[in-house]
C-alpha cells in the first residue's frame, strides 16, 4: 500500500458528540478547505460520495468513498476508488468521558500521474498524505472547540 495510516486520538468530548460532528459531513468543507467537493455531503451505510481533495502540492485527488458500514457512535467503514483505491475504517470508543478515535486506511495510487510520483517522490506524497490527515484534526480542533491529543498508534490487525 503506498498510504497505509494507523492513528489514534483522544478527543475531550464525549463519543456522542463526536459522533453528532462526524454525521455533520455537510459541514466538512467549511472545516477543511483543503476538500474541494463532497457529494453527496451524508455519511449513510450505502452511501457513494464523490470527494475532491487538494493536498498543498500540485496535484489534486479525485475519490469516490462507498460507505459500506454505519454503526453509530462506533463505525464508519468504507472503500474508496478513483485516483487512490483501498479500505478506510474510522472507529470511536469510550475513553471515561473522552473519545478515543482511531482512524485506519491503506490506499494505493491509480491514477498514473500519482503512480509515477509513488515511485519517484514517495517521501513527498507521504507527507502531503500525512499533511491532510494533520490539517484535518486541526482544523476540526479550531472549527469545534474540541481539543484532540495524538495517542500512540493501534496494533495493526490483520
Amino acid at each position: 500500500m503506498a498510504f497505509d495510516l494507523h492513528r489514534r486520538w483522544r478527543f475531550e468530548a464525549t463519543p456522542e458528540r463526536l459522533w453528532d460532528l462526524v454525521m455533520e459531513a455537510e459541514s466538512y468543507r467549511g472545516w477543511w478547505p483543503w476538500l474541494r467537493e463532497l457529494d453527496p455531503a451524508r455519511l449513510e451505510g450505502g452511501t457513494t460520495l464523490a470527494a475532491t481533495i487538494r493536498p498543498p502540492l500540485p496535484y489534486t485527488v479525485r475519490v469516490r468513498i462507498h460507505v459500506e458500514e454505519v454503526r453509530a457512535r462506533e463505525l464508519v467503514q468504507a472503500s474508496v476508488s478513483g485516483d487512490l483505491v483501498g479500505r478506510a475504517r474510522l472507529e470511536i470508543e469510550r475513553s471515561g468521558d473522552d473519545a478515543e478515535v482511531m482512524l485506519h486506511f491503506g490506499l494505493t495510487p491509480q491514477r498514473a500521474l500519482l503512480r509515477r510520483l509513488h515511485v519517484v517522490a514517495r517521501p513527498m506524497l507521504r507527507w502531503g498524505h500525512d499533511w491532510v490527515v494533520d490539517a484535518a484534526i486541526g482544523q476540526l480542533e479550531r472549527a469545534t472547540g474540541i481539543s484532540a491529543v495524538p495517542l500512540p498508534a493501534p496494533a495493526r490487525v490483520g
